[in-house]
């Protein structure tokens, strides 16, 4: 559905398409629900339902709908205008309950009407409306269109039909609304013979936001889309439906003995509970009126309620007797652990004690466990001195620890065990010092025998001081030394460098002195086998340097210089020097045939590298070794036979490619060329360029002579053509064809033919013939419009070209009429503007006869009479300023505006107005803030005081003076701070309330002792169970009130579900009021305290401000309180 400040026959065509679907709507639910009741047997009578047919029959009646009388103006032609046919519609239906005349001071009102939907009544402004329900092309743009060659206009425009003998009867125009239409009803039809599913979307906010939700908003597209009307259908008759199972199921509990449904509600009927028109018994259902509904509820949530309240009675007796043997249990285990005297089970014992009525702090059992605990502790501490005494080892301080602990009877009882192990370390400790000085004098001599026997004495003792470890590690360094020396003898006998090195470093890591003369010798051995070693290694890495880079004068010199020390090592070392002499001969031979074999290949002296090649493979066959250690020889052998197979075959490619240069025949020098790339000929080699050179030269003057031959052939095709198309553009100017003349100018295009006498005659032609046709449809199009601008340039465009054909003159005629309506209407609008009301009567009457639109007319004459009713307007506001009463100053001020008074005349009277409200205000606010301190129980609210703060800003805006009235005002918001600032103080926190037992106290009794912790931590917190035990310090007998308050603020809350939660309300704050005790009322305070700390859910929150603010305004708290809420 669609309404908009200005709504056109776009939307008149929407809303009768949402009017059709509504009223399919409306059949479609009335009859299922007339389905549901003929089913089940149930006569309900009569159930009405409004309908939108009459705004059906407004739209679419045959000879006086809106449609239909739209396309009447439609079928008279230039006749008809919207002008006509808002007057026709205004008048046919002026009595129809769905047609609205519009009001004065609706926007557009001379232009529209108003049509009353089911949705909201929308005012239709009918400019264009004829036009757009026309639906047609201007017929000079069809006849273009039809006459266009482009084969895309074809398919857009039928070709012109040929013309035939004029009919008496005209053709009736098929209009856009009556085609809608057509439509539409179609698919009605559609959807008549469907079942139809509905899904309506409602649009929660106009923000598009989420977790917002504007409740006017919604109720509209509710109403809009029908569905509060398909409620009252459902309420009108049984809007709950059950069945006789479920029924039966939920509220058998009002009468046990009933066995049926039937059964059931006639008990209930007897009961007074419901009445006989309020249920309806059908063939599988019982259908329910709401209040029916509602009292059955209410009656089955009291039977629940005794129900609930009976199990509460069995199972808190159980409780009772459960926590009666807990405590029995408890002060069993405390006896048993005093007889043992264990102070673990004590204690753990006096920690079950806090579960005890008073914390069993008058038990006797009780005070003998903690006197024994304490007594205990004391022991412990001594048992903790005696431990530290041991560990620190001291002498003095553990026989003074000592002899407190033997003076303790009941210590030498207890901790017999600790007290031996102390007076053994006490014994050990002064045998000491003797031993402590033998072992210093053994390890002042190193005598190994004295140090182990003083170590077996000082381990009897458990001594372990700095010098017994000392002495340890001295006694491991003097057994080492010993055996190192002896593996270091063995490695010198066998000779072998790798041992007596390694025994060497251990002998270091031993401490052994370096002077020793075996660790003398064994150096000096290690320096010897050191030098001949090195000098093997020399020569090994001389063999492999020489090997890789084929140069025997190193491995010469080494040779030399090593000789004697590698000839020492033995026979192994004598095999590799005479190994690497060998090498020797190898490479020099090798470097003689290296050197042949590269000035040979230097050459292109065929006839020496074959001799070359030749000596060097008779070498390798005469020495077959020399072959093996030399593989770069083979390798200069093999390129110097490849080079002389490429001198070769270069010599025979350069003798063929001279040939055929001389016989200059193309193919043999291609074919010669192309051997000789692919035999890898250097395209640089002299013979090669000079063959490219000519065959290049023979191919340019062949292809020479072919392109003048094809040249002069286009030359002379494009010369006959020419000549042909000049004499046939001349033929067809000279006729004045200008098809033909447009056709040939696009052939001349397309060949490139551009100048020339016969296409400058043409073009000519083309240009002028094309001017004069647009100059006359630029007249025909201007003579239909009223744009001055429009018909000037039209003239002007005519004139430029020369056109003076006699649409020339009529459309100068309309100019100047519409120059002259302008002139008048322009001064029209300077009069009004000027606001001089003679101006305005002579320039109304001059634009009349000018022929200026009667709207516009008639807006001036509205204007002079506005003029003259300000003029009014005026003096009666001057006398309602003098009355100085705000309400007749507003009603003057309104009237004034609504006359159209200008803002800046209205300016003083709205600054008295503004200074008379907030003085009002001020002091209204004042007063009732006043008497709210005097006679309410709470006192004023926040909300009070924020309305006086407003109102002293806004008396301070519009300077208001009324000095005593600001003080007083100023004075109050002082002591609303200073009341704020105390609040504000920590000391006053809610959870620091006297009035709270601790949250021990309140869990007490819960258990287990996890579910215990679980509950004291929801002490002060919002719950959705109700509570086990007052949050205050209250009798046994007001505590059952107490839960009985908290199950009531979750019921009215919404936490709870009940039937009726604001009676649950009114009930709590019944009780609180009729008990006239104030420890209850705290208690409450203190229950909506705790339901508002830390609530997740916001509707539950702001419920619970209400019943603060309810409870505030009927039962005052009490004065310790107070500066906690």
């Amino acid at each position: 559905f669609e309404f908009f400040e200005t709504n056109s026959f776009e939307q008149l065509c929407i809303n009768l398409t949402n009017e059709k679907l509504q009223f399919h709507f409306n059949e479609h639910i009335f009859t299922l629900e007339a389905k549901v009741y003929e089913e089940e047997g149930i006569d309900v009578g009569l159930v009405t339902f409004s309908t939108n047919e009459p705004t059906l029959e407004l739209m679419e009646a045959k000879r006086c709908g809106i449609f239909a009388m739209c396309d009447e103006e439609v079928q008279v032609g230039q006749r008809g205008c919207d002008a006509s046919f808002l007057s026709k519609v205004l008048a046919k239906h002026k009595d129809h309950p769905n047609l609205e005349k519009p009001k004065p001071k609706q926007l557009d009102g001379d232009k529209c009407f108003n049509v009353v939907h089911y949705a909201a009544t929308v005012a239709y402004n009918t400019t264009n409306f004829v036009v757009k329900n026309r639906d047609t092309l201007v017929e000079n743009l069809v006849q273009v269109g039809q006459l266009s060659r482009d084969a895309v206009m074809h398919t857009i425009f039928d070709p012109p039909a040929v013309k035939a003998s004029k009919s008496r009867t005209k053709k009736k125009l098929v209009t856009l609304g009556s085609s809608f239409r057509s439509q539409l009803t179609a698919l009605i039809e559609t959807l008549t013979q469907c079942q139809p599913h509905f899904v309506r979307c409602v649009k929660p906010n106009s923000a598009k936001v989420a977790d917002e939700f504007e409740s006017e908003m919604v109720v509209n597209q509710m109403r809009c889309a029908g569905l509060l009307e398909v409620c009252r259908i459902r309420r009108v008759g049984f809007p709950v439906r059950m069945p006789f199972d479920d029924f039966f199921a939920r509220y058998n509990h009002l009468d046990t003995n009933a066995t049926t449904h039937k059964l059931l509600l006639d008990s209930c009927e007897g009961k007074s509970l419901v009445e006989p028109t309020g249920y309806a018994i059908g063939n599988t259902k019982v259908f329910l009126r709401i209040h029916t509904k509602d009292a059955l509820e209410g009656e089955r949530d009291k039977v629940l309620m005794s129900y609930i309240l009976r199990i509460q009675a069995v199972g808190r007796g159980y409780l009772a007797q459960k926590t009666y043997v807990k405590y029995r249990t408890i002060v069993d285990a405390l006896k048993a652990a005093i007889a043992e005297r264990d102070l673990a089970a004590i204690q753990k014992c006096l920690t079950d004690t806090y579960q005890l009525p008073h914390r069993g702090k008058k038990l006797s059992y009780v005070l003998q466990a903690q006197e024994l605990v304490k007594k205990m502790e004391e022991l412990k501490k001594l048992l903790s001195d005696l431990h530290n005494a041991t560990r620190r080892r001291e002498l003095g301080e553990l026989q003074a620890v000592l002899e407190k602990c033997q003076a303790e009877p009941d210590f030498v009882n207890v901790y017999g065990e600790d007290l031996e192990v102390a007076q053994k370390l006490a014994h050990n400790l002064e045998q000491i010092p003797a031993v402590t000085a033998a072992l210093n004098l053994a390890v002042q001599a190193r005598d190994v025998d004295g140090i182990q026997s003083a170590l077996s004495a000082a381990d009897e003792l458990s001594l372990d001081t700095k010098e017994t470890r000392d002495a340890e590690k001295l006694l491991h360094l003097l057994e080492e030394q010993v055996s190192v020396r002896h593996e270091l003898e063995t490695a010198l006998a066998e000779k072998s460098i790798k041992m007596v090195s390694a025994m060497m470093k251990k002998a270091e890591a031993v401490e052994i002195p370096a002077t020793e003369p075996l660790m003398v010798e064994a150096a000096e051995f290690c320096e010897s086998r050191k030098k001949q070693l090195d000098a093997l290694t020399s020569l090994q890495s001389a063999v492999i340097s020489s090997t890789q880079s084929r140069d025997w004068k190193t491995l010469s010199q080494v040779i030399t210089e090593e000789t004697t020390l590698v000839s020492e090592l033995g026979a192994d070392a004598v095999k590799e020097l005479d190994a690497a002499k060998e090498l020797i001969a190898l490479l020099q031979h090798e470097e003689v045939v290296t050197n042949e074999l590269a000035e040979a290949l230097g050459t292109t002296d065929v006839d020496r590298l074959k001799a070359v090649v030749a000596s060097a493979e008779a070498a390798v066959k005469a020495g077959g070794g020399v072959a093996k250690m030399m593989p770069t020889f083979a390798t200069h052998i093999e390129r110097a036979s490849k080079k002389v197979e490429r001198l070769e075959g270069e010599a025979t490619i350069v003798l063929k490619i001279k040939t055929a240069t001389v016989s200059r025949d193309p193919d043999s020098m291609r074919a010669a060329i192309t051997s000789a790339l692919e035999f890898g000929l250097d395209v640089s080699h002299e013979s090669l360029t000079e063959a490219n050179n000519v065959l290049k030269t023979l191919e340019s003057e062949a292809e020479a002579k072919e392109m003048a031959a094809k040249q002069a052939a286009v030359e002379e095709e494009a010369r006959a053509k020419r000549e042909g198309l000049d004499n046939a553009l001349k033929g067809a100017t000279m006729s004045e064809d200008l098809d033909t003349v447009l056709k040939l100018l696009n052939e001349c295009t397309a060949i490139g033919y551009y100048e020339g006498a016969a296409l400058d005659e043409a073009r000519a032609f083309r240009k002028r013939v094309e001017g004069q046709t647009q100059a006359k449809h630029v007249l025909e199009m201007a003579s239909q419009c009223d744009d001055l601008t429009v018909l000037e340039n039209a003239i002007k465009q005519a004139e430029d070209i020369g056109y003076q054909g006699p649409e020339l003159f009529q459309v100068t005629a309309v100019r100047n009429k519409i120059g002259a309506r302008n002139t008048a209407q322009k001064k029209l609008d300077e009069a009004e503007e000027s606001n001089d009301l003679e101006a305005i009567r002579e320039a109304a009457e001059a634009a009349r006869e000018a022929g200026v639109a009667d709207a516009q007319i008639s807006r001036a004459q509205m204007h002079i009479a506005n003029l003259e009713q300000t003029a009014s307007l005026m003096g009666d506001l001057a006398s309602a300023l003098l009355s100085e009463d705000t309400t007749i100053i507003e009603r003057a001020i309104e009237a004034a505006v609504a006359a159209g008074t200008p803002e800046a005349d209205l300016a003083e009277a709205n600054k008295i107005l503004g200074l008379l409200k907030a003085t009002g205000a001020l002091r209204s606010a004042v007063t009732e803030i006043t008497e709210v301190m005097e006679n309410s129980l709470a006192g004023a609210s926040l909300a009070d005081f924020s309305r006086l703060e407003e109102c002293l800003k806004e008396a301070e805006l519009n300077e208001v003076a009324e000095p005593e009235l600001i003080a007083k005002a100023k004075s109050m918001m002082e002591e609303m701070d200073h009341t704020l600032s105390t609040a504000a103080n920590d000391d006053f926190h809610f959870s620091k309330c006297t009035l709270l037992r601790t949250v021990e106290e309140w869990s007490n009794g819960i258990e287990p002792e996890q579910r215990r912790i679980e509950v004291g931590h929801t002490f002060l917190m919002h719950t959705f169970t109700p509570i086990h035990s007052s949050l205050s310090q209250l009798d046994p007998a007001e505590n059952n009130k107490a839960k009985i308050c908290h199950r009531e603020i979750l019921i009215f809350c919404g936490d709870l579900a009940y039937s009726s939660p604001w009676g649950m309300g009114r009930s709590l704050l019944a009780r609180v009021h009729e008990s006239n005790d104030q420890a209850l009322v705290d208690e409450v305070y203190l229950l909506v305290c705790k339901h508002l700390t830390k609530n997740p859910g916001l509707s539950s929150n702001y419920k619970g401000y209400r019943l603060f603010g309810l409870m505030l305004r009927t039962v005052p708290p009490s004065k310790e309180l107070k500066p906690y809420l």
